[in-house]
């Protein structure tokens, strides 16, 4: 998929790449394997994807939507750059003035967004560079549920999604049903893996 959302941002129908040789991917998606015409060996082509709506989270956005990533890009700017419709979710909104002081920090430019929502601990129970690590108390909380879903007893899924989707009606409600210590812990958790507890703390949720 980053191989498709890559190609899509550079205006190309499709990208070559190797990661999908020796499994059994492309029994089930639209890539085709194909002989290099440069060195003779397997290669395989992927479509471009264009997503209808993307939602990414990001540290930081001013706005209008300029955006900085902290840490790993993966493919966010790429996503972005192609969706229809881009929503960005951020720990905290920043000054515009404070954004563009830096213009060769900002990950995700104003045009590809469109609509920008400060939403902190929005990537949680998922980590947040620099702010939160991953929460391994709730994480396998929810894999235990699912993993009884596929055991054909719903119960747990069903009472997880009750509990902590349509039982409340926003992130933060959502993270008020998270026991405190839990919370204080991927931070602190971040802050001693980084060793920026100082810039852990601006704009965290306490």
């Amino acid at each position: 998929m980053s191989a498709r959302f890559k190609a899509a941002s550079m205006g190309l129908r499709f990208l070559p790449t190797r990661s999908p040789i020796g499994s059994d991917m492309l029994r089930a998606n639209r890539a085709a394997m194909v002989d290099c015409p440069f060195t003779g060996r397997p290669i395989v082509l992927v479509p471009a994807c264009y997503p209808n709506v993307a939602l990414i989270h990001v540290q930081e956005s001013d706005p209008y939507g300029n955006c900085r990533i902290h840490g790993q890009l993966y493919t966010c700017p790429e996503i972005a750059l192609t969706a229809a419709h881009t929503i960005v979710t951020c720990e905290r909104v920043s000054e515009h003035e404070e954004m563009t002081r830096y213009p060769n920090r900002i990950s995700i430019p104003f045009f590809a967004v469109d609509a920008v929502v400060e939403v902190p601990f929005g990537a949680y129970p998922g980590n947040c560079y620099g702010y939160y690590y991953f929460d391994e108390t709730h994480i396998p909380q929810f894999l235990a549920a699912a993993s009884k879903y596929r055991q054909a007893d719903p119960g747990p899924l069903r009472e997880y999604y009750e509990t902590y989707v349509f039982g409340v009606t926003d992130t933060a409600a959502f993270i008020d049903l998270i026991p405190q210590r839990q919370s204080q812990h991927v931070q602190r958790a971040e802050a001693g893996l980084r060793g920026e507890s100082g810039y852990l703390a601006e704009g965290a949720r306490p």
